[in-house]
């Protein structure tokens, strides 16, 4: 790793790699953790770190190294962004196409995994991957935050990371016109598990200019 100065230049940074970074903070933080339940989650690129720690714990729980606690019950991608191209330093995978796999190995452990989309950064055109395989095999959910005017894409980016959180003080929300509920953070997981082996995402259907969840609403969407 390495960081760059205000002034331009490059400094080394740690040896390790982001993943054991957080890996070391995430457990000297939290020793002995018991919690119910431990959530991820990652926004834009951050999303193939919400992974790639999730994977880690994973491994870590299954070689006896920590308790079961450790193990994450539920991964939130917020807006993820994936690259587009072939990866030197992945054996020429995509990182979308690596993100893939993590998430087919930790949903077989019955792992729930969702997704929330609010802006255009995985359309080609911003050399983005949209990652549909992936998308299409887990929670999804696509946001509308016009709120923001068409051309604030950075502040749309941001909206996933708002709606998500926000959606923690409300009741959990619904298609129109019932009570069945889509994905959000206050979703049970057995929720997100639903809409995981469910053949439909779902689409914002209300609430569009407004950038609390209070007045949101969803209908189903066809998959990617």
């Amino acid at each position: 790793m390495r960081w760059k100065s205000s002034n331009g230049s490059y400094s080394s940074g740690p040896s390790s790699s982001v993943t054991q970074l957080l890996y070391n903070s995430l457990t000297n933080g939290m020793p002995n953790f018991n919690g119910s339940e431990l959530r991820i989650a990652g926004h834009s690129l951050g999303n193939q770190l919400a992974l790639t720690i999730s994977e880690k714990l994973d491994d870590a729980v299954n070689r006896g190294v920590l308790t079961s606690s450790y193990r994450p019950n539920r991964i939130a991608l917020l807006d993820p962004f994936y690259s587009i191209g072939e990866k030197s330093y992945l054996n020429n995978d995509w990182t979308g196409e690596r993100s893939k796999s993590i998430v087919d190995a930790l949903k077989a452990k019955g792992i729930a995994i969702e997704a929330y989309r609010s802006s255009p950064v995985t359309s080609t055109f911003l050399a983005g991957d949209n990652n549909a395989s992936l998308m299409n095999s887990i929670a999804f959910s696509e946001l509308k935050p016009w709120n923001f005017s068409w051309w604030q894409v950075a502040e749309k980016h941001g909206a996933a990371v708002t709606h998500y959180f926000w959606s923690r003080a409300f009741s959990p929300l619904t298609l129109d016109g019932s009570n069945t509920q889509v994905p959000s953070a206050s979703a049970s997981s057995t929720v997100i598990k639903t809409w995981m082996n469910k053949n439909k995402g779902v689409i914002q259907d209300s609430g569009a200019y407004s950038a609390t969840p209070a007045d949101d609403d969803f209908k189903e969407k066809s998959r990617l």
